[in-house]
């Protein structure tokens, strides 16, 4: 399954993700309010990433042993088309994944943190 975010740099400095910078990705669950998954490989976030100072960029989280059955309508599909898809792949990951809330992104061990909370 991947998952796509839109990060906001709300500060003065460009933000650069690589793999030298080693994030730690960590899934957010629901029953225990708790995160797990740092240093898996079933977990990723798709680097580089990087976002300019007051910009914003689209980011993707990568977990691995999930697949969702909906079809994406493509590029030119209606909003109609492009909303059912929406809610039919909201649907599968409620049903695949109930407990998860979301990941978290640490960077520089923990001193910055990025939150992606649940909004499918």
């Amino acid at each position: 399954m991947d998952f796509q975010y839109v990060l906001e740099n709300t500060t003065t400095e460009d933000l650069r993700l690589t793999e030298a910078d080693r994030p730690d990705v960590a899934v957010k669950t629901a029953d225990t309010n708790s995160l797990f998954g740092f240093d898996s490989e079933n977990v990723k976030l798709l680097l580089p990433v990087y976002v300019p100072a007051k910009h914003r960029t689209r980011v993707e989280i990568k977990i691995s042993g999930y697949r969702l059955d909906a079809t994406d309508p493509g590029v030119n599909a209606t909003k109609e088309e492009r909303d059912n898809y929406h809610k039919e792949v909201a649907e599968q990951i409620a049903l695949k994944t109930p407990n998860l809330e979301g990941f978290e992104v640490f960077i520089n061990s923990g001193r910055l943190e990025i939150d992606m909370p649940k909004g499918w």
